[in-house]
């Protein structure tokens, strides 16, 4: 600056800038797409506490019309598009979400977003400007054949396989548990399940109902006389032995040789013969039962359960009809043994010139754990941390449970992990066995670690081997392989970043 005398004179100006800075440890913040994700928070209060702005002289955060503003003195410097997801029907905490498609899509509200299904992941995407932000696995169950709205399936396939093609599963699979492991072959037993499972997680499960398929009369060929044996109780086992219903009618052919009531309690009237028929009230399924009223000399056969003793009377030559109706908890009676020899309820033994004596044979019954996942010979689902003497299978306190490590000796304290042995026992018998599989727990210490990772690592390059309870516990992407994928997921959940 030259002043009016010619002189020079120099001045010197400072400005100071205030740098103001938006930050958070909870939500995503991205400055140059002018976006703020808050995930499921939807609610003003909330997302404002969770923002941090630079302390400076009248600077404020507000939001209006679903933006977030920065202020200063009333002058807007900076406004974020407020990104979240909500919904009245589907937990979004979840890492699925679950349902027809239209109908998850028209029940997550999306604000500043859009949501759509990838059909190459099969995952329902949140996005920002074409970015990904949030992703759920899609699963869908439906059948073209039942009513998947019900808590109960009514079933009228002839076998688990043919069932099981029925229903369509969509990011999640379909088994029939039968008591002891989810099966996908075979044939229907009692008390049998549909589960649909997601990811190890049993997501619904429904009770199976069944058609009529036929009816079974304990016996096809009778004697009678009209003094030591003028009666006899005909007992119907409808099929399958789950059927919804079980009602029959009874019919005698000649009511004056012989006579039936509504329970098949069969009584001789004179000497001749006549056919009792059942018939099922569903379907209609009928088995006949051929009854001579004779003077015939009987002989009689004792059913003996331990200090329990049961007596019937049989003509010579004459079908034994087996004792049923015993019942023992935790057991099953298969069937009696004469002898050396062991006949099941559908053999036949013909009624000696003698009396017998036969003696009960018990199977044991392989409780239903209903609080974890068991598949063959495994079980699944327990989580970190849990203590041997927490160990709750959610079976009948009868039985008594406990647990060996991997090398077979007892485990009486600490976690359990992936290795040990959950064993079932009911009277000193062992009922069940599993061998636990926990995902991430390679070292079997029931724990998730930095130890876990590396040993996974290890395998994966060849520098050492597992057995193969830990090579499945490793295997967490499900893909029945081990990959950088699942070692980097499992550093991921350790950092608390993802969930397995």
């Amino acid at each position: 600056y030259i002043g009016k005398s010619g002189s020079e004179h120099e001045f010197e100006f400072k400005y100071y800038i205030n740098w103001i800075n938006a930050s958070s440890d909870k939500y995503i913040i991205d400055e140059e797409k002018n976006y703020i994700y808050t995930g499921t928070d939807i609610d003003n209060e909330t997302i404002l506490n969770n923002i941090n702005l630079t302390e400076y002289d009248g600077v404020v955060g507000t939001i209006e019309n679903n933006k977030y503003i920065v202020k200063y003195n009333d002058e807007i410097l900076k406004e974020f598009d407020l990104v979240n997801i909500s919904s009245e029907m589907f937990d979004l905490s979840k890492d699925y979400l679950m349902g027809a498609y239209d109908t998850i899509i028209n029940n997550i509200n999306v604000n500043n977003s859009s949501i759509s299904l990838n059909l190459v992941t099969n995952k329902i995407e949140i996005k920002h400007d074409d970015i990904v932000l949030k992703s759920f696995d899609y699963v869908n169950y439906t059948s073209d054949k039942y009513d998947l709205t019900k808590d109960y399936i009514k079933v009228n396939d002839d076998n688990i396989e043919s069932f099981l093609g029925n229903i369509n599963c969509v990011g999640c699979n379909a088994y029939v548990y039968d008591g002891a492991n989810n099966v996908t072959t075979g044939n229907f037993g009692e008390n049998n399940k549909l589960r649909i499972i997601y990811s190890d997680q049993i997501i619904k499960e429904f009770n199976l109902k069944f058609s009529v398929s036929g009816v079974r009369l304990n016996t096809n060929e009778l004697n009678l006389n009209l003094d030591s044996k003028k009666t006899f109780q005909l007992i119907a086992d409808v099929m399958p032995l789950n059927a919804e219903n079980k009602n029959v009618t009874w019919e005698s052919s000649d009511t004056s040789i012989v006579s039936v009531d509504e329970n098949g309690l069969v009584t001789a009237k004179n000497y001749g013969n006549a056919v009792i028929t059942v018939k099922t009230e569903d379907g209609e399924f009928t088995d006949t039962c051929n009854v001579t009223v004779s003077e015939i000399s009987t002989h009689t056969v004792t059913f003996k359960d331990g200090n329990d003793i049961y007596t019937d009377e049989f003509g010579e030559n004459e079908t034994i009809v087996f004792k049923t109706d015993l019942e023992k908890n935790g057991y099953k009676l298969v069937g009696w043994k004469f002898y050396d020899q062991v006949f099941s309820f559908d053999d036949k033994l013909s009624m000696p010139a003698v009396d017998i004596e036969l003696e009960a044979v018990w199977e044991l019954v392989i409780p239903e754990i209903t609080n974890y996942i068991t598949s063959d010979s495994n079980i699944t689902n327990i989580s970190f941390k849990t203590d041997v003497n927490n160990l709750n299978l959610g079976i009948d306190p009868m039985y008594e449970v406990k647990v060996s490590k991997h090398n077979g000796t007892d485990k009486t304290s600490g976690f359990i992990g992936t290795g040990d042995k959950v064993k079932i026992y009911l009277d000193s018998q062992l009922v069940s066995e599993y061998e636990v599989i926990i995902k991430g727990d390679v070292n079997g210490d029931g724990n998730l670690s930095v130890s876990d990772i590396s040993k996974l690592y290890k395998y994966l390059k060849k520098k050492m081997t597992m057995d193969d309870c830990y090579v499945d516990a490793g295997n967490v992407n499900g893909d029945n392989r081990i990959s950088v994928s699942d070692v980097s997921k499992l550093y991921k959940v350790l950092k608390g970043k993802a969930r397995l």
